[in-house]
């Protein structure tokens, strides 16, 4: 049991989420928590994370961490920078940001400007790595 689920639910929920941030991405799209939190349990069955309740959240946090730590990606872009609080906040959680400074990014990020400047060159990023028109030119450019 790890993260207040049982390892087998855990990895499902890593492995599911992050195929849901791709299909995001690829969209090139956005999400909020909720939203993220509801294709969780339509994908998995599992039930949902109460954000109502801390230890929840503080989970449903440590499972964005682990997407974005088991991506091989995650030193170009974080894949975590599709899904965002809910307006009229904008942007991801303070958790992205600590995450990011633990993976090494090299941006400053001390002011507000400087935190969603940061995120909106993840989420672009994100976007152009698997946008399918991105896929499409490498196709015609490797023939």
């Amino acid at each position: 049991m790890q993260n207040g689920r049982p390892d087998d639910e855990w990895e499902q929920l890593i492995h599911a989420g992050h195929d849901v941030m791709v299909d995001t991405a690829r969209d090139e799209g956005v999400m909020t928590y909720a939203q993220f939190n509801e294709a969780l349990c339509s994908a998995t069955g599992l039930d949902r994370f109460d954000f109502s309740n801390p230890g929840s959240l503080k989970y449903f946090s440590r499972l964005l961490a682990h997407i974005v730590e088991q991506d091989p990606m995650c030193h170009q872009f974080m894949i975590s920078s599709v899904v965002k609080l809910a307006p009229p906040a904008d942007g991801p959680g303070s958790g992205f940001f600590v995450l990011a400074k633990s993976l090494d990014y090299p941006d400053p990020m001390s002011t507000k400007e400087e935190k969603e400047s940061f995120w909106l060159k993840q989420l672009a990023a994100a976007h152009a790595h698997h946008s399918p028109r991105r896929r499409r030119a490498a196709a015609r450019a490797g023939s």
